[in-house]
């Protein structure tokens, strides 16, 4: 008789647990599970959007702290040195954070909030603390304030990403857009900025397929873990 293999079956779910991911999913035909699908369903959106705590401290050189200075500003063209020395200054100690989500947060100085945070995957941005410091630095998308509760966490529920047909466009437009810009988002006739996050379309897509479907997803909210 031929000599028989053993079959094994095919597992139908995997359980991942790392940064913001963490839960079982199902897998594809052919028991795969593609980033791209995970960061699509699941994304980094709200990074903070569970409890976390703090892993490791540690000081930030001042040679590390100028390039990330650089690195900013040169990111942000509005965001000036005076700024940026209002919250990350260079003549403060800066804690470096490392958290169990995967994310990194930036600290000047004893008892102030986050400056900056690292969403874990190498994309620094702005706290809710910072932008309402220092406001006007980074582009905006402005939102309605009936959608607004929708992107804000509750007892259950992280959140929403933000939507495009609830994103307000003004009359000279939303500017240039990318995927992976980073913006924040704001609640009309309120400028105390409520998210940040980055977009997941491009100017071609929505000249393409109009105001449809997410136009960005949330990583930081009003009342979330941060």
């Amino acid at each position: 008789l031929p000599l028989l293999q053993p079959i094994c079956p095919m597992p139908s779910t995997v359980q991942l647990h790392y940064a913001a991911y963490k839960g079982e999913f199902a897998l594809e035909v052919g028991g795969t599970l593609r980033w791209a699908v995970l960061d699509e369903r699941h994304a980094l959106s709200f990074v903070f959007k569970g409890d976390f705590k703090v892993t490791t401290q540690s000081l930030m050189g001042k040679a590390e702290l100028k390039k990330l200075h650089s690195m900013l500003i040169g990111e942000f063209p509005l965001l000036t040195k005076k700024m940026i020395e209002k919250v990350l200054s260079s003549k403060e100690d800066i804690n470096i954070l490392k958290c169990s989500n995967g994310t990194a947060l930036y600290v000047s100085g004893e008892g102030n909030p986050p400056a900056f945070f690292d969403d874990g995957f190498g994309a620094v941005y702005p706290t809710l603390f910072t932008l309402w410091k220092v406001p006007l630095f980074m582009p905006e998308l402005v939102t309605h304030g009936p959608v607004s509760k929708f992107l804000l966490p509750k007892e259950r529920s992280a959140g929403a990403d933000m939507m495009l047909p609830g994103v307000i466009v003004p009359d000279e437009g939303l500017g240039p857009l990318h995927e992976g810009q980073k913006r924040a988002i704001c609640v009309e006739g309120n400028d105390a900025v409520v998210g940040v996050g980055k977009m997941v379309v491009s100017d071609s897509d929505i000249k393409q397929k109009g105001m449809k479907g997410k136009g960005m997803e949330v990583c930081h909210v009003y009342l979330d873990s941060l």
